[in-house]
């Protein structure tokens, strides 16, 4: 499998742009603007390009030399700061490739290693079952259902959320 997760770069805009314009809504962040924009793009690469990786990792995901994916990881702060969140997107063109969970995998292993936290978080829309095989898949455990928590296209989600914890602190 040809799969690499890297940093974003100044080429990467127009990529961005496309991906961000094709990928399936149905779980992400109403964040993400559509249409995307490069100005959008540019906008968010210039911020990721500034951040420490102590405190926020923002990474491309190729397959085949091919800009597919996103993924970050973002530390929390205040009396959460031991704690981070995690967000991917695959385009649907490249599901069911075992890339989501190969870059979840590798990101949080990195994580680890930079970052002074204990724990990594994951949200999941409850529907989002391909979400939560990736995380499973990853040794991140279900700690709870949030009822009614996710309010998208004029329908009400239950949100599950799930942790992977740093095993050598």
């Amino acid at each position: 499998m040809n799969i690499v997760i890297r940093t974003w770069t100044k080429n990467d805009y127009k990529k961005l742009t496309d991906l961000c314009n094709s990928i399936n809504r149905s779980y992400i962040s109403d964040n993400i603007p559509f249409p995307y924009t490069v100005r959008d793009a540019k906008s968010f690469i210039d911020y990721v390009l500034s951040q420490d990786d102590s405190y926020a990792l923002y990474r491309a995901i190729e397959f085949d030399k091919k800009l597919v994916g996103n993924i970050s990881i973002e530390k929390k702060q205040g009396l959460y700061e031991m704690d981070s969140e995690i967000g991917y997107v695959v385009d649907t063109n490249f599901w069911n490739q075992g890339i989501a969970t190969y870059a979840v995998s590798q990101l949080c292993t990195y994580a680890f290693d930079v970052m002074n936290i204990t724990r990594i978080s994951g949200k999941v829309h409850k529907p989002n079952i391909a979400s939560q095989k990736v995380l499973k898949k990853n040794n991140f455990v279900l700690e709870g259902t949030l009822k009614n928590a996710i309010h998208k296209n004029g329908n009400l989600y239950d949100m599950l959320l799930f942790a992977k914890y740093r095993t050598n602190f």
